[in-house]
């Protein structure tokens, strides 16, 4: 298999509208994010989506409430 079918193949597998990226984590950080991810019955990855949304101001829980109450 080339390195191009690969990329092919894990491109596919990855859901519409989501982008890999990498980022660098000291181990004791990673290991920890891994933890607490398995405790909220997350993957890693949606842990840390969910993180960052949380931090996004549209995304916030009030705005959420709100767009919840406008339906």
């Amino acid at each position: 298999m080339t390195a191009k079918n690969r990329q092919s193949q894990s491109q596919t597998r990855r859901a519409p509208g989501k982008t890999q990226t990498s980022i660098s984590l000291r181990g004791d950080v990673l290991e920890w994010a891994r933890v607490e991810a398995g405790k909220d019955g997350r993957s890693l990855s949606n842990w840390v989506e969910q993180l960052i949304r949380s931090k996004m101001p549209d995304q916030a829980p009030e705005a959420s409430a709100a767009r919840k109450g406008a339906r």
